[in-house]
């Protein structure tokens, strides 16, 4: 995200938190809290292990094979619109009623056959009422600080 914002930084300025903490990174003065959207019905890592649960109690080569695997391709989708029912969703939780107000939030969207966002499409005072201090995504090449409060740190304001 980081390099994509074309923003120069050493390794040293990253801080990966505790599990139990309410952010994940630390950068600078930023507190992300990253999350992943991904495409519809993907549950990941549950496809690697069922494989290899597979492959550990195979006795015959037609067990090791196994069955294929059938992905659907999703719908074309906006970038935008998927990180607005993201962060909507996530802004309406619990978990971060309290601590919202203080954490930039930072999309990794691996979710494919999604269009880039477009300027025009951001809804700022939609945004804002959300009530995260920044919300910015990466997706392939694609990054961007969506939205970011007057308090938010000044690389994300930019």
């Amino acid at each position: 995200f980081l390099k994509r914002l074309s923003l120069p930084y050493s390794e040293g300025e990253l801080t990966s938190t505790n599990q139990d903490s309410e952010d994940d990174v630390r950068f600078r003065d930023a507190n992300f809290q990253v999350k992943e959207i991904l495409n519809p019905g993907t549950r990941r890592g549950e496809e690697v292990k069922s494989t290899y649960e597979r492959l550990k109690s195979a006795k015959t080569l037609q067990d090791v094979i196994g069955p294929g695997f059938a992905y659907d391709v999703p719908s074309p989708t906006s970038l935008y619109e998927l990180v607005l029912a993201e962060a909507t969703r996530l802004a309406s939780s619990p978990k971060y009623a309290a601590t919202k107000a203080g954490l930039d939030l930072l999309f990794y969207v691996t979710h494919t056959r999604a269009s880039p966002v477009r300027r025009e499409e951001v809804n700022e005072q939609q945004v804002a009422t959300l009530g995260w201090r920044s919300i910015s995504y990466i997706a392939g090449v694609h990054a961007a600080v969506l939205f970011a409060q007057r308090h938010a740190p000044a690389f994300l304001r930019k």
